[in-house]
Formats: C-alpha cells, structure tokens, sequence
C-alpha cells in the first residue's frame, strides 16, 4: 500500500470522535480515612430523650467521644474525556504528511538521491501523521470512573467520633435529684443497662407531694467517669397538678356553680383527680374518668403528680342522696300535733370564705333541724326561722328582735347554731363566737356571750340552744404554742353559761364537743355516709325514738356521738351542757 494511501486511511479512521482516560488532581488536602491514628478517647451521658408527663424518666445514653488524627494526601481522581477532530488542520496534518511520504517513496522525484534525505521525509512525515492524529478538541466534561488514590502526604487533621457504645467502662453512675435547690435524692446509684441509664424524676418528685402553684425547676446531678453532667427540667414540664379533695366530702359538679341540678357525684377527703385548668377564683375543671368536671378551689388542694396517678384509683365516691332518704329524715314521729308557742330559729354557715374551708353538711343539718321542729314538734311554719350563710350579724339581730317581740311567758324556744367558731380577746378573756360568712373582720363572727344573754333575757317557757360549732381550728391557730391552757378559753363560756342557767331555770345551753375537738361528719372508715354531723344525726335519731326530754337526749348523745367518732376518726367529740335538763321538748 502507498504512503498516501496510509495517509487516506488513517483520515477515515481518525475523522470521527475518539476518547481518552486520564488522571487528574481531585483535592490537594485528602483526609486518607485508611491513615489515622487514635488520640485519645472519653466516655459520657448525653441526653436520648428528655421527661414528660407521658414518661416521666430523664432517659441518658453513654457516648464515646473518640479524636483521631488522620494523614492528609494528594487525592488523584480517573476520567475519561471525549475528543473530536478539528477539521481544517487535520486536513493540512494529512496533506503535509502525505506529500512529506510521497517524496521520500516515490522514484519520480530525481532530485532526492540520497538514503539520509529519505530517511528524514519518511521521519517528517511520521511527525506530521502523528501530529495530526493527536490534534484533537475534547468534548463536553471530563468523566469520572469512580477511581481514586491517595499519593503524597501534605498535612494531619484532627477529627473527633461520637457514638452511643453498649459496652462501657463503668457499670454505674451517681445521681442527685434537687427540686428549688433542696436535696430530693442524694447519692443515688443507678445501674448502666446496655449503655443507658434510666433516671425516673416522676415517681421522686410525686412522692414529694408539691402544692406550689408555680413550681420551680427540678436539677438533675450525674457522675460518671470523674465528671458531673447536670440536666435542669421545669417541674411542670413533666407533672400535672392534680385537685386533692381536703374537706371531708365535696362535690363533682358537671358545670361550674352551685346547684342541686349540677352534682354529678361526692368525693370524699384524700380523692384526687388532674387539674385541666383553672377556670376562675373559685372552680377547677378536672378531669373524671374521660369528662371533664368541676370542683370547688375552696375545698381542695393543688399536688403535682404524674399523668398516670389518676389510673391508681385514687378517687372514692360516695352516692347523691336526695334529703329524705337518709334514716333520720323519713319516718319523722309525731311527737306533738301542734305547738302554736314554739319559737324555732337555725343558724348556719357552710361556704366559708378566706381561712376556712366550707363546712359541708351544714346545709343539710339546718334543714334536719327545721323539719324536726314543724314535723316532729309541731312548730308552725311562719314562727321556725333559718339563717344560711349570713354574710353580717344584721339578720341574727333582726330575727332576734322579731322573737322577743312575739314571745310570751308560754312560748318554747328552740336555737340551733351551726359553723366553725373562733376566740375573740375581749377584756382580757376569750370570748367563743360564731364565724360568719364574712369578708371583713368587723362583723365576721357573733359573740356567743352576749347572743346567749340575750335569748336567755326573752320569756318563755323553755329555751334550748344547741350549739354545734367547731372550735378546733381557731384554737389551733390561736394557741400554737401550747401555752395557753385550755381552761382560759373555756372559762368565759363556762361562767357566762352558769350564770344565765341559774338566773333563768327555764334555760338549756348544749354543746356538741369540747373546744379542741372537731365536730365530725357521720362518715369515714368504710361506714354508710349519713350526709350529717355526728351530732344533729344523733340528736334527730333521739327525737325518733321518741326521747324529748333533754336529759334522755343528753345521755343518748354522750353514748353515740363520742363512740361514733372514735369508730369513724379515732378522735373524741364529747356533748357537755348547762342548765335544765328536765325541759322536755313534745310537751
């Protein structure tokens, strides 16, 4: 074949697109992940999730903290890039080439004679072939192949690992709980369980039994590997403030307000149930079963619990029993057909405000007392007076303006007063009083001494005054110390009352217990509720067994009353009274 036929062959062959891989600088500072070499390494918790009120845990996971030094190299990267030819000087690389073969091969040009000047043209026309075959633009960018290497080394870098291990070096950490910076855990130790402990903040500071209203934050310590990591959480971020029933029995009520449509069960003292918000100065809406009720602020306390707590059976209920279906409220004897000179005035406070809590039943105990005088006794309607939640001492005064008007030298007088009392310092003494539903200290209470002096100074022909009011709280607060002697707050009471029984022989004065007893509530201890104090239930009960004499009354009630609350509340509630006990009530 002749050279320009090599030429024409080596045009067609090399006139379309050809490629080539090569290797090519990637990075200059390559971090070699096969060349490092471990510094050093540490140990410690980190938070994996964090309490709340669906999981009250604080829940840390041991990590490793790892730093490596590693070598830094040239990174060398293969592509493969697409070429084509570029046409014009092709052609002139393949004439040249051709004409460069043609001279030095062909025997019609004389003038080349020698082999040295063959030679060269067959050489200048390789140079031009070859020149020509690499005279090629690239095409388009430079194709990885995915192949990489790492040559010379130009630097270290430093790197640091972290990741949870399950294999640690300790099997346990310290632990301090600390709620408003007072120790509530110290020194507790927990148990690493495949790299994580579990640290239940919820069960520590529900037991604590938290009743502020803005709960402050709750400080976990943990010490691990020489080191103390501390974690701070809010109090509300993980328990809920629950309602906690404090008064003997209170009702659930399914709109907020008090009504006899709106009860929808009682609960009794110790219930609690989640607080879904504060509806206003006097209600709760909590939460009872899956609805959402309301209770009085007035009759419990706020306690943080966990979400769960409610699960615990933590609320007893007693049944809503309408009044006539207690024992002592039905089957009412007729001791006398008609008493047209009997005086009935009853007295109660049960919703206290400020420092006492509502005194429930009381309600309940007025309207005993005010059927057994028209029912039982046979009082009229118009000439039985009762006094609910007075909020000034004006009605009591009126009312006994209107009875010692009306009043004759035949008339039997009957006064029930009901409520907590307080002690009232007054020339020196302790006056006992009647607390009213007041707001203001001027007119809060009724002095028990001048009001006895002055129903005692009204003409009948019997008076009784029965007197159930608890003293107990005003005499613990107004003796915390133990240093005044009982006798100090009972001696007014004692010398007004013997006085005003021995001036007027036509004069009964009963009290339900001593000053520092509480008047119990006919309930507790597993027992029937009665929706009654001990005292006005047992006292009633006396009347339905046909016993109207005082002194039969009397020694029933020092029989029952005392028993019952020892059995109910394991605490006395001893009746003591003054004057005539011959006064009988059915005459």
């Amino acid at each position: 074949m002749r050279p320009f036929q090599y030429c024409l062959l080596l045009f067609l062959l090399l006139a379309g697109a050809c490629t080539n891989p090569r290797w090519m600088v990637k990075e200059t500072q390559s971090v070699d992940p096969n060349d490092a070499e471990l510094i050093s390494s540490r140990e410690f918790p980190a938070v994996s999730s964090q309490p709340s009120p669906e999981d009250p845990v604080l829940h840390l996971n041991i990590m490793s903290r790892q730093r490596y030094e590693y070598a830094e190299k040239v990174l060398m990267a293969r592509y493969v890039q697409d070429y084509k030819v570029r046409p014009f000087f092709f052609s002139l690389g393949v004439l040249g080439a051709a004409s460069a073969f043609y001279l030095a091969n062909s025997g019609n040009i004389s003038q080349i004679d020698g082999q040295l000047e063959t030679v060269t043209l067959n050489i200048v026309g390789g140079l031009l072939t070859l020149g020509t075959a690499f005279n090629f633009k690239p095409v388009g960018e430079p194709r990885p192949t995915g192949e990489e290497r790492h040559l010379r080394t130009t630097g270290t870098q430093v790197k640091v690992d972290t990741a949870q291990i399950a294999e640690t070096n300790q099997d346990s950490a310290i632990v301090n709980i600390f709620y408003d910076n007072e120790p509530v855990a110290s020194n507790q130790r927990y148990v690493i369980n495949r790299g994580r402990i579990d640290v239940p903040l919820g069960s520590s500071l529900s037991d604590m039994e938290i009743t502020a209203s803005n709960p402050d934050t709750v400080k976990v310590d943990v010490g691990y590997n020489d080191s103390t990591y501390s974690y701070s959480y809010p109090l509300s971020s993980f328990l809920r403030p629950f309602a906690r029933v404090e008064t003997p029995v209170t009702e659930l009520r399914n709109t907020p307000g008090e009504s006899n449509d709106n009860i929808l069960a009682e609960l009794v003292e110790g219930s609690q149930l989640q607080i879904v918000e504060e509806v206003d100065q006097e209600w709760y809406k909590v939460l009872y079963g899956i609805s959402e009720n309301y209770l009085p602020k007035d009759d419990v306390s706020l306690v943080w619990r966990t979400s769960d707590f409610a699960d615990q059976s933590q609320v007893v209920t007693v049944p809503v029993v309408p009044f006539g279906e207690i024992d002592v409220e039905n089957n009412i004897p007729l001791l006398n057909e008609r008493n047209s000179n009997g005086i009935g005035l009853v007295i109660g406070n049960e919703n206290y405000q400020r420092e006492f809590t509502p005194r429930k039943y009381t309600s309940r105990d007025l309207k005993l007392m005010e059927t057994y005088l028209k029912d039982a006794l046979g009082y009229p309607e118009r000439q039985v007076f009762k006094l609910e939640d007075s909020k000034t001492r004006s009605p009591v005064d009126s009312v006994i303006t209107v009875i010692n008007r009306t009043a004759t030298d035949s008339s039997d007088i009957f006064i029930y007063l009901s409520g907590y009392g307080i002690f009232q310092q007054k020339e020196g003494d302790y006056h006992p009083a009647l607390m009213l539903n007041a707001t203001d200290s001027t007119n809060r209470a009724i002095n028990l001494l001048e009001l006895f002096k002055k129903i005692a100074n009204i003409p009948s022909r019997s008076t009784v005054i029965i007197n159930n009011i608890d003293f107990r709280q005003s005499l613990d607060n107004t003796n915390r110390n133990n240093d005044i002697p009982l006798q100090s707050f009972r001696q007014p009471l004692r010398n007004r009352a013997i006085t005003l029984t021995s001036q007027n022989e036509r004069l009964a004065i009963l009290f339900s217990s001593e000053f520092d007893q509480t008047t119990h509530l006919f309930f507790g201890n597993g027992q029937q509720d009665k929706k009654h104090h001990i005292f006005p239930y047992y006292f009633a009960k006396a009347l339905q067994q046909r016993r109207t004499i005082i002194s039969e009354i009397f020694r029933y009630l020092q029989r029952n009353v005392s028993y019952t609350s020892r059995k109910l509340h394991d605490e006395a509630e001893d009746p003591f009274m003054f004057g005539n006990q011959s006064i009988d009530l059915a005459r």
